[in-house]
């Protein structure tokens, strides 16, 4: 009971930040600045962020793994940057694919293993 609990606040977070998204999106003229006193902030670096957390809540949810998510919110948002960036080719989805794959795997919780009977000697 309390895992479902402590992975639902993901999906309130999802719906909040999917909400902050939806108007991002469709009521900000992606021209625009935001102004906040000597701070001139555009859209593209609140959308980003916005879509990470997104990203990430919605995963955490589903996949009830926080690494995971957060992985596969990274994976996601590096591509949309790179493709914002002229990086359009397969080769760089391929790239980044395997980047993700391999920090999943070196992050992956392993088993000790048992020392060899070899080393367990040569420490007696």
């Amino acid at each position: 009971m309390r895992q479902e609990r402590k992975h639902i606040v993901f999906l309130y977070l999802f719906i909040i930040f999917f909400a902050l998204l939806f108007i991002l999106i469709f009521f900000v003229d992606p021209k625009s600045i935001f102004e906040a006193g000597n701070f001139y902030v555009p859209p593209l670096y609140i959308f980003l962020p916005l879509l990470f957390l997104t990203i990430f809540s919605l995963f955490s949810f589903i996949l009830l793994s926080k690494r995971r998510a957060a992985l596969l919110s990274i994976f996601v948002v590096s591509l949309l940057i790179l493709r914002f960036f002229g990086f359009r080719s397969p080769f760089y989805l391929l790239l980044l694919s395997s980047i993700i794959l391999l920090s999943e795997f070196f992050l992956a919780d392993r088993p000790r293993q048992k020392k060899s009977r070899l080393l367990h000697k040569l420490e007696s």
